[in-house]
C-alpha cells in the first residue's frame, strides 16, 4: 500500500490484513491499517493511495515494504499514478484508489477505497 505524505514524500507498507472487496458497483475495497504504524499519519493526510498487489514470485518486494525503516522507497522503482499516489510499476495488480470512507476499528483504521477504473 502506497501514498504520499503532505510533503509529497512517498510512504508504503505491506498490509498484514487481507484486502477485501466490499462492493462491485461502485468498486470499493477495504484494508485495515494499524494506527500505531509509521505510515498511518501519511494515510490520514492522503486522499488517494495504491494497493500494489504482488505475485508469489515478488516476495522480496513485499518484504522490502514490511521492514521497519524510514524510507522504504530507497532502491525501489516507482512512479506517480494517475490518482496522484505512488505506484510500484512492477506490482502484479496495482489498484488505484481514492479514500471513500474511514472507519475507526479500535487500534486499526478500516480504510475504504473507491477503485479508480481509468
Amino acid at each position: 500500500m502506497t501514498a504520499f505524505y503532505c510533503d509529497r514524500q512517498p510512504w508504503g507498507l505491506t498490509a498484514k490484513s487481507f484486502i477485501t472487496s466490499i462492493s462491485l458497483k461502485p468498486p470499493v475495497i477495504s484494508v485495515c491499517v494499524a494506527q500505531t504504524g509509521h505510515v498511518f499519519p501519511t494515510l490520514v493526510a492522503s486522499s488517494s493511495f495504491v494497493i500494489n498487489i504482488v505475485a508469489a514470485d515478488q516476495q522480496d518486494l513485499a518484504l522490502h515494504f514490511a521492514i521497519n525503516f524510514e524510507n522504504r522507497f530507497d532502491g525501489t522503482t516507482w512512479q506517480v499514478a494517475p490518482n496522484g499516489a505512488p505506484l510500484l510499476p512492477s506490482a502484479a495488480a496495482p489498484q488505484k484508489c481514492s479514500v471513500h470512507k474511514r472507519i475507526d476499528g479500535e487500534d486499526h483504521e478500516i480504510l475504504l477505497g473507491l477503485e479508480e477504473t481509468r
